[in-house]
């Protein structure tokens, strides 16, 4: 992921898709059975990760060590757990891609959930495809934007898993000693097919 002032699209283009998350989140939240503020959290990542990895750059070119219309397929290695705290491409691609896996992690069991899930692992493979065959991206493909982005996927689906769990189990804590309906982050309609189907 490039330097900001290469990429004047990221901070408003993702603003924009805030605001329009606010608008999607309560009919997105029911179809996906969640809470809005998990679908809000859904949109805005997944637009913050579109608009830093598929805008065009501007004044800079992003290196590739095959050089335009090759991937650079070396030194794919897990980053070490040390080196999060530098503030380089690599680290900030694991952390684009921690939220987007918070929000799936956050989701209910349900055939949205295992399709999302899958939807974010292809996700940087795609990414990586595009800036190959679109030259005017001025971007290089890089193969350890794969495994940076699957990383922060990771952590945050785990982290959203924990989470969700958690939520869910105080949830139907309250309700079992109140006699209500569970209320939270896991409180929307989700259709039987949905609840049943199995999950990734």
């Amino acid at each position: 992921m490039a330097d900001q002032s290469a990429l004047p699209w990221v901070l408003p283009g993702t603003l924009i898709f805030a605001m329009i998350g606010v608008l999607v989140s309560r009919p997105l939240a029911r179809r996906v059975g969640t809470h809005p503020l998990v679908a809000w959290l859904l949109v805005v990542s997944a637009s913050a990760i579109v608009f830093a990895t598929l805008a065009p750059l501007y004044g800079v070119f992003e290196p590739s060590a095959t050089g335009p219309g090759r991937c650079d397929l070396s030194n794919l290695s897990i980053i070490p757990f040390r080196e999060l705290r530098r503030h380089d491409d690599r680290a900030l691609n694991i952390l684009l891609f921690i939220p987007l896996g918070i929000a799936v992690g956050l989701l209910p069991r349900s055939r949205w959930k295992a399709l999302l899930v899958l939807a974010s692992i292809a996700a940087p493979f795609v990414i990586e495809t595009t800036q190959l065959l679109v030259p005017a991206l001025n971007r290089g493909c890089q193969g350890i934007d794969v495994i940076d982005n699957l990383t922060g996927l990771i952590i945050g689906l785990v982290i959203g898993g924990i989470a969700g769990a958690l939520l869910r189990r105080l949830a139907a804590e309250g309700a079992a000693s109140t006699g209500r309906a569970p209320t939270g982050l896991h409180s929307a309609e989700v259709s039987p097919e949905d609840r049943d189907a199995p999950t990734g």
